[in-house]
């Protein structure tokens, strides 16, 4: 005699979402990830890759999901394929945001710390590994655009900075300021 005990889950919460064009992305108990057609609310797929509950996710285009989860790992998932195109171990746990700066390959992943990580979303490696060090935790951080940022502490303070640009470096050259520019290409490669 084969007795079946079905169980079910009562609460379920939502740890991340994000969305890119007509695609919502949520993930939540076990670590799984839902793709949904926002329109029709069709599933487009589920992707189970680990079971460490995901903190942060983000699109980086149609076929591509980064997922950000608890133990610190950066995941790049090919949707259509279903599989890890690679994991990045950050250097801490906990990842609540993942940023994309607008017109630029680069991602800005932070945690429950006083730091930013610069990850390149081409070449699929971390760029900085302390990029900018704030005095309190972050809270949230939105890329204005590929040179703006504002930050929120949680400290309650909010901060706007500027990021260095070609356009910058440019500038310093062409004023023939070569010693800051030596600096701003020692700090931003």
């Amino acid at each position: 005699m084969f007795i079946c005990f079905k169980t079910r889950v009562k609460k379920n919460f939502v740890s991340a979402i994000t969305f890119h064009k007509n695609l919502l992305a949520v993930s939540g108990y076990g670590g799984a990830i839902f793709i949904i057609d926002i329109y029709s609310g069709a599933n487009k797929s589920v992707h189970l890759h680990g079971t460490s509950r995901k903190s942060a996710l983000c699109f980086l285009n149609e076929h591509t999901i980064i997922s950000g989860d608890n133990e610190g790992n950066l995941q790049l998932i090919s949707i259509p394929n279903d599989n890890v195109i690679k994991t990045i171990n950050l250097p801490f746990r906990k990842i609540n945001q993942i940023i994309p700066i607008p017109n630029t390959k680069y991602l800005i992943v932070h945690a429950n710390t006083n730091t930013m990580v610069i990850i390149d979303s081409k070449e699929y490696k971390i760029i900085h590994n302390n990029y900018i060090e704030f005095e309190d935790d972050i809270h949230v951080v939105e890329a204005l655009d590929s040179k703006t940022l504002v930050v929120s502490l949680k400290n309650q303070k909010i901060l706007h900075v500027e990021l260095p640009s070609r356009e910058r470096l440019s500038s310093l050259i062409l004023h023939n300021s070569l010693d800051a520019a030596y600096e701003l290409i020692a700090r931003e490669p």
